[in-house]
């Protein structure tokens, strides 16, 4: 009776998240403008800011089996210092590639649906731009690609050890797939290309993970990868 109460908990706090961190920018801008070109009080987005993080860091401390999976208890040497670097600079040309793929077919279809942004003019509006872009990507690492695939593993495996059960494929692929949807979807206000490179981005990510790349490392590239599309979209509309 403990168990199945356990594993509602869990089924509960997983529907949770969905409902209060998920489905708001699936049917609603993507959140707080981090750009600096309107006139809004710079408490706000900074109140934002600190918002996402706690967000962040109360997604990681909720999160299951962080060094299991993960190797974070795993000792650092040249060798493996030299094996992340490398896997981090697959991963940042990973999206990169997927990005201008993207990008490609929607030109080739007349559909380039990214708005217009110029970067801020002055420093300060520049450091909080790139500021949210970590902590925006921290967010979505977070989220998308630790807390929600594996609390889904985390109740799969709860409820087939409570049956006695295998665990079965289907639950564990769908415990897998649920995020990447969600994160593809997130992105709907920018278009359907955008949502597409979503898509291929959230598979290159949990990808990473599974090669051992430290989440805290991934939060690095994710946000180097929207530094640098912040940076390109400046370039294209000046």
């Amino acid at each position: 009776m403990r168990i199945l109460h356990h594993i509602n908990t869990r089924i509960l706090e997983y529907c949770i998240i969905i409902v209060v961190f998920v489905l708001p920018p699936i049917f609603f801008h993507a959140g707080p403008d981090f750009s600096g070109e309107k006139n809004i009080p710079s408490f706000l987005p900074l109140g934002a800011l600190t918002v996402y993080a706690a967000a962040a860091v109360f997604l990681y401390l909720r999160t299951q089996r962080r060094s299991k999976i993960f190797g974070i208890s795993e000792a650092f040497s040249f060798k493996r210092i030299l094996s992340l670097v490398y896997k981090m600079i697959v991963c940042y040309c990973a999206l990169i590639v997927s990005a201008l793929f993207w990008n490609y077919i929607a030109k080739i279809t007349g559909k380039t649906e990214l708005p217009p942004f110029n970067l801020p003019t002055t420093f300060n509006k520049r450091l909080l731009l790139f500021a949210s872009a970590f902590v925006l990507a921290s967010y979505e690492e977070m989220l998308f690609r630790f807390f929600l695939p594996e609390r889904g593993l985390a109740i799969v495996k709860s409820i087939a050890t409570a049956y006695k059960k295998p665990e079965q494929p289907v639950a564990v692929i769908a415990a897998e797939l649920i995020p990447i949807v969600l994160f593809a979807l997130a992105h709907r206000y920018l278009g359907l290309y955008a949502v597409c490179n979503a898509l291929c981005a959230a598979v290159i990510l949990r990808f990473a993970l599974y090669k051992k790349m430290h989440i805290a490392v991934l939060c690095a590239v994710h946000s180097a990868y929207n530094i640098t599309i912040f940076i390109v979209m400046s370039c294209m509309h000046s």
